[in-house]
């Protein structure tokens, strides 16, 4: 029996259970992935004894766990394992990467990259892989959106006061600022919308006043809101060119591309590259043309340095 022959047996096979099995894992995905965002605010907003970030870190195990076993139901339902693979590489790979870490910290108590990255003087590399593989889950969910026909407009604004907002609670939190006791709700307020709307302008000496992941929460929030308004306006820009009325959400619809989310298709896939490529080629120049005497604590602040200035 060929490897085809033994494909279309197992189709048959799982195909009466096919919809109710994706479906539950759809909905099971939302659940740990909006529960995990509460776990990564709470896990990086306070301070936590050791015992504590232990325990923490258990849902966050067990969230791993989740997304690897629901990636490999997708691929086993899918009807065409080869071209599932071809569509979701980017998903695949970090999903291979965290069943290798597992295996690594589990049967030698260490993370293979995690080293890698202490070299540089990066601490943040848990942090990267948590809220990356939260990112590409929630990013699936795409296919719902459909269902909610809004005007571009709505979406454009209601898209930043949800990341104004966002940020304004992130920035309330403990560990975000030196001082103790976090920034009071209209600073954090003012600040978030500054830094969303790219404006450059705030209440506090930021160098000083906020911790590394203080800084780390408003090159997100910069990048983010920066990405918002180049996308907006290229959409306008498309939809006057071929005098497409804004009015029609399927021209937004193709514009956002959602089944091409991590493919080069779409316009809005362009825009997050093209930005993207160039902040790489900013971060690269400054990491070379910093003067010697400016001082860094170390080869990861002087990299962080670069990526937020670029």
């Amino acid at each position: 029996m060929g490897f085809k022959s033994f494909r279309e047996k197992v189709n048959l096979f799982l195909y009466d259970t096919k919809n109710v099995v994706l479906k539950t894992g759809r909905f099971l995905n939302l659940l740990v992935s909006l529960f995990m965002i509460g776990v990564l605010v709470y896990y990086y907003g306070f301070d936590h004894t050791p015992e504590e970030r232990e325990h923490l870190l258990v849902f966050v195990k067990g969230s791993f766990a989740f997304y690897v076993l629901h990636y490999l139901t997708r691929l086993i339902y899918d009807f065409d394992p080869g071209e599932f693979l071809r569509r979701t590489w980017f998903e695949g790979f970090i999903m291979l990467v965290l069943v290798i870490e597992g295996i690594a910290y589990n049967f030698f108590d260490n993370l293979l990259l995690e080293a890698i990255f202490q070299r540089l003087g990066f601490t943040i590399f848990i942090q990267v892989y948590f809220f990356s593989v939260v990112w590409i889950e929630l990013s699936r969910l795409g296919p719902v959106l459909p269902q909610f026909k809004l005007h571009p407009s709505v979406i454009f604004i209601t898209s930043f006061i949800v990341i104004i907002l966002g940020g304004t609670g992130l920035l309330m939190l403990p560990e975000m600022t030196t001082p103790d006791g976090g920034m009071n709700f209209i600073d954090a307020l003012f600040t978030s919308t500054s830094a969303t709307c790219v404006t450059g302008l705030m209440v506090e000496d930021t160098p000083n006043f906020f911790t590394f992941k203080g800084h780390v929460v408003l090159l997100l929030l910069i990048k983010m809101g920066g990405l918002n308004i180049i996308a907006f306006g290229s959409f306008l820009a498309l939809a006057s060119k071929f005098g497409v009325s804004v009015k029609q959400h399927e021209s937004m619809e193709d514009f956002v591309n959602k089944g091409a989310r991590l493919s080069a298709r779409g316009m809005l896939t362009k825009v997050i590259v093209w930005s993207t490529g160039i902040e790489i080629i900013g971060m690269l120049l400054m990491q070379v043309f910093w003067d010697e005497t400016t001082p860094f604590k170390s080869v990861g602040d002087k990299w962080f340095n670069s990526l937020f200035h670029s």
